[in-house]
């Protein structure tokens, strides 16, 4: 349940005031990239004061699937509305804090955008996560009643279990009643979508067969994990019986070899003499008696393996101190395994994952058919929306 609201955040975002960083579509994949061409070197189309293009000629697509436009040519349409190259490129800017030269109210300096690969493509997943925005929001008109207190309460409660620290009145902030562009969601439509979408999305399952497989799989990352780390231990209990372990020279030679503690490249020497209270504090309460010249057997902890040498013992510099001890050490550390997610954290991830995956199969209907078009970018459809059945 509570996996829900972040992915409606994601899906929100995109329409929030200028100012505020939005988040890239959920699923959608970046045009591949490709080796620069003459098409790329091409000089974008100059613009008129009046914000028309002055070459007739269509010019071609660039690496990044951009055509190039004119201000007010018609980048968009969806639903029978039209939105202009001017209106997305303009919102595009402000949210992404793209900088332009000159005057930012002229298209004539669009110019450096257009011949900019790499702001191409965010100006795609930005779009797309409009588009995607744009559909949801037609069908929640159409489908859901508008939001009352109780719902407005419900959501509220909802945020708050998977945004500490944060609330849905502080979200709903950064939409205006009015918003300036026709590609921002208004403060009421973003209460509308999210109402839907947490209602429809909550249907949306792992079937237990395919959590069943993770886990399995999960499990079988963990196991190995373990079995490398038998391996090093193995290893590591070798090393007491190495020459010149019960030697400083020997020791040190060995800690710069195998050990991986920060110290090692000072032969595993510490940089300042420690009491016997504060090894025993590094070895989670474990006694230490050795004297000069003794070297300990192997410790082990919740964090390490070590093996550790007293190398100097200092009396304490003024009566009632305590002495101080020069110890090099020996480390294998216990890493915990990186990149392996817990049950939950499992479950969360394929469920964010179902949900990704219903989105852009309920949009690519509407997307297919003659109620979309997108002449700024024609080729946008490929690689976003899954296969047709």
């Amino acid at each position: 349940m509570n996996s829900l609201l972040p992915l409606l955040c994601v899906l929100l975002l995109l329409a929030v005031a200028p100012g505020c960083s939005p988040s890239p579509s959920p699923t959608p994949t970046p045009a591949p990239e490709a080796t620069p061409t003459a098409l790329e070197e091409t000089t974008a189309p100059e613009f008129d004061k009046a914000g028309e293009s002055s070459e007739e000629e269509e010019s071609p697509l660039t690496s990044a699937g951009m055509a190039m436009l004119a201000g007010r040519d018609v980048a968009l349409r969806l639903f029978h509305q039209e939105y202009t190259y001017s209106e997305i490129l303009d919102y595009f800017q402000r949210v992404q804090s793209v900088s332009r030269r000159g005057n930012t109210g002229s298209n004539q300096n669009a110019t450096s955008f257009e011949k900019d690969t790499r702001q191409q493509k965010k100006c795609l997943q930005f779009l797309r996560g409009i588009i995607q925005q744009k559909v949801l929001l037609q069908e929640a008109r159409e489908k859901c009643q508008p939001p009352t207190e109780t719902d407005r309460h419900r959501l509220s409660l909802r945020w708050a279990e998977t945004n500490p620290g944060k609330t849905l009145d502080d979200y709903l902030a950064r939409f205006s009643d009015t918003p300036a562009s026709p590609l921002q969601l208004s403060r009421s439509d973003a209460l509308l979508l999210l109402k839907y979408l947490d209602s429809r999305l909550e249907e949306v399952q792992v079937p237990p067969e395919v959590l069943e497989e993770g886990k399995k799989k999960l499990q079988g990352l963990r196991d190995y994990f373990q079995q490398e780390m038998a391996k090093k231990l193995e290893e590591f209990k070798t090393i007491a019986e190495m020459d010149g372990f019960h030697t400083d020279e020997g020791f040190c030679l060995l800690a710069k070899t195998f050990s991986e503690g920060t110290e090692s490249v000072n032969g595993g020497v510490f940089s300042t003499p420690m009491t016997r209270q504060e090894i025993t504090d590094c070895n989670w309460g474990q006694p230490f008696t050795l004297g000069k010249g003794q070297t300990s057997g192997l410790i082990e902890t919740p964090t390490s393996y070590r093996y550790i040498r007293v190398l100097e013992e200092y009396p304490p510099q003024q009566a009632g101190g305590e002495e101080t001890l020069k110890v090099a050490q020996i480390l294998l550390s216990k890493r915990e395994p990186e990149g392996i997610p817990t049950e939950e954290e499992l479950l969360r991830k394929m469920q964010k994952s179902f949900q990704e995956k219903w989105v852009l199969q309920h949009i690519a209907p509407t997307l297919r058919s003659d109620a979309f078009d997108c002449p700024l970018f024609p080729l946008i459809l490929e690689d976003w929306l899954p296969a047709e059945e």
